[in-house]
């Protein structure tokens, strides 16, 4: 008699934390992204033919989005994450919580020279990173994907939580919930004395309509506590840095 597997249907997977797994990653195609530079060392596994930079692209179906996008946030959290330097062979080691800069090892650059503004813990370099998790509208199609913020985007990533705190919910002054906005995404050139690059430019296009937009708010409330799931989180960075893959120094290849 065979063995009944769908009595057995995902058995011992309840616990893993998805945010170990694979992230619905939205990104801006730059001037050195292996999608578009042919010099690139994974340009023949990322390529994706017709782009340019500025593009906005989805990781897993390694494809550009139209722009502006269109996008309902239905998750937010902040952390760092870590790597490990160059010299040691690079890498995402995992996540880590915010209080991280109160731990024993934690450290900032020595002031005064490049490093002055990097945080680390140990050997690794911290990186200061917010993620929205989205829906997003493609043609007549809602999907699920992820933006993070770093570095330069880090401003714009701030200015986004603020802005998801001033919603009201329409004829009213109540605090609307986190998916109640709709949002355009698009690209824009920017540049300081380093060089140039392109970044997010984020605008509120309307809140939605608890009548008119019923369908968009009933699907985005559902996939609010699955999006918040699938985050990033502290949690999953022991396992993750237990065995940490090494991928490319750059940090190309994260997820």
């Amino acid at each position: 008699m065979a063995f009944d597997y769908a009595k057995h249907a995902g058995a011992g997977t309840e616990n893993i934390d998805k945010s170990v797994l694979g992230m619905p990653l939205i990104g801006i195609i730059q001037k050195g992204s292996p999608q578009f530079d042919e010099t690139h060392k994974n340009h023949n596994q990322k390529r994706i033919d017709g782009c340019k930079p500025g593009d906005l692209f989805f990781a897993p179906t390694n494809s550009v989005l139209t722009r502006p996008l269109e996008a309902v946030v239905t998750g937010t959290t902040t952390l760092y994450t870590e790597w490990r330097p160059k010299s040691q062979g690079g890498g995402y080691v995992g996540s880590r919580p915010l209080t991280v800069t109160s731990e024993r090892g934690y450290r900032r650059g020595a002031a005064g020279t490049k490093e002055e503004y990097k945080e680390y813990i140990g050997d690794n370099e911290l990186i200061y990173t917010i993620y929205m998790s989205l829906r997003f509208r493609t043609g007549t199609k809602w999907e699920n994907g992820i933006i993070s913020f770093t570095s330069t985007q880090l401003k714009k990533g701030r200015a986004w939580l603020k802005q998801l705190t001033t919603l009201v919910i329409p004829g009213t002054d109540i605090q609307a919930p986190l998916f109640a906005g709709l949002w355009t995404i698009t690209t824009i050139a920017e540049k300081n004395d380093e060089g140039g690059w392109f970044g997010y430019e984020i605008k509120l296009g309307r809140v939605l309509d608890g009548t008119k937009d019923e369908t968009v708010l009933m699907d985005c409330s559902a996939a609010f506590q699955d999006m918040q799931a699938k985050l990033p989180s502290p949690k999953a960075a022991a396992a993750i840095a237990e065995q940490a893959t090494t991928v490319s120094a750059d940090g190309d290849d994260v997820f």
